[in-house]
């Protein structure tokens, strides 16, 4: 199976239930038909179709992996079936979110980057090295169908899941 799609990946503290309301709340005001699946990673809990919001919060406090599958209409669930994550000749496609929990992690970063920072009126840094340790943090990837270097609906969504995950 060929892999297909763009996958973004967000390191946050953000709680994964407002994660998921949120974004879920942003997709069903934009595409009224959207629906949801939803996958638990772990062999002993179901899948749901059409799952709904009370669903996912629920899977996504108790669950170390989930995914949730967006569809931002009907006809999108048998495209993403039959081509994965792969752009409709309407320009439109399927994304997926999978968060999962990573306990006790330290992330060694290299070439660190701020791209948005509050602290006040302060510079960024030049791009630094720096270590990230948590008991908990919770590791957000967002599967888009489309590049989001020139496909401007996952680029659009990427940046509302960031700014979720910093409460902009």
């Amino acid at each position: 199976m060929q892999l297909t799609g763009f996958d973004t990946i967000l390191f946050t503290f953000q709680d994964p239930v407002l994660l998921v309301r949120e974004l879920q709340d942003l997709v069903s005001t934009e595409h009224t038909d959207a629906e949801f699946d939803l996958e638990h990673v772990q062999p002993d809990r179901p899948s749901i179709e059409n799952a709904t919001r009370d669903q996912c919060a629920a899977a996504f406090s108790t669950s170390i992996h989930a995914i949730l599958y967006i569809y931002f209409r009907t006809e999108l669930r048998g495209h993403l079936e039959e081509n994965g994550y792969v752009l409709t000749p309407f320009g439109d496609g399927s994304m997926a979110l999978h968060v999962r929990h990573r306990r006790a992690i330290a992330f060694h970063m290299t070439g660190i980057n701020e791209v948005h920072q509050n602290d006040g009126p302060v510079p960024p840094p030049d791009p630094y090295t720096g270590w990230m340790c948590s008991p908990l943090v919770y590791e957000v990837t967002l599967v888009t169908s489309g590049n989001p270097k020139d496909h401007d609906e996952s680029r659009r969504m990427i940046e509302a899941l960031i700014n979720i995950c910093i409460q902009k």
